[in-house]
């Protein structure tokens, strides 16, 4: 009678064991769970702040094998005038950026 008690303590400290372990698993997979639910927003939030500063250019001939500072060089020939200062202060007044008459310093790296 005494082994079949023991047992019996033994076998409820084991299952009570299983329950808790049972438990933090449950709640690391209600974790996981919620985690997971985000990441679709996540990547799209991601992806939109990767093209925020992407601008589409027309009228630029492309060409096999080209690499990117290629395009860039070409963009820049293509698009702005050789008078680049000027124009730049011009625009950035335009937009509010700088006031007029006030001195500008144009760093080139």
């Amino acid at each position: 009678m005494d082994n079949r008690l023991a047992n019996s303590e033994e076998s409820l400290t084991q299952i009570m064991n299983q329950c808790a372990r049972v438990e933090i698993l449950e709640s690391t997979v209600e974790d996981a769970t919620r985690t997971v639910q985000h990441q679709p927003q996540r990547l799209i939030d991601l992806e939109d702040r990767a093209r925020r500063n992407n601008i589409i250019v027309c009228g630029v001939p492309e060409s096999e094998n080209e690499t990117r500072e290629d395009i860039e060089q070409e963009v820049v020939k293509i698009s702005f005038p050789t008078h680049l200062a000027s124009w730049s202060r011009q625009l950035k007044e335009y937009i509010g950026l700088v006031k007029r008459n006030s001195r500008v310093i144009s760093l080139l790296y």
